[in-house]
């Protein structure tokens, strides 16, 4: 699993909507469970869910600083990463 801070994130990415990440997120096999357990799908301990949280439907990973870090799909890591 890729975590970006979402500023990083957006200046590198702005041709990914958040509809788009959205279904990524939810076809990749590592970050699936989290984005099913906030639909209350699957059951995933409350010490791991504080840990993260959805903004516009994408999984973001909470970070000590206050912004939210992007959850990236194993799919796009080398778009994002290159």
């Amino acid at each position: 699993m890729c975590i970006l801070k979402v500023e990083y994130f957006s200046s590198l990415a702005a041709g990914y909507e958040p509809r788009y990440l959205a279904i990524l997120q939810y076809a990749d096999k590592e970050i699936n469970k989290m984005v099913l357990a906030f639909q209350n799908l699957v059951e995933v301990p409350d010490e791991v869910m504080e840990h993260y949280q959805v903004i516009q439907g994408v999984l973001y990973r909470n970070n000590p600083d206050g912004k939210p870090l992007l959850v990236v799909p194993s799919i796009i890591h080398k778009d994002l990463l290159e």
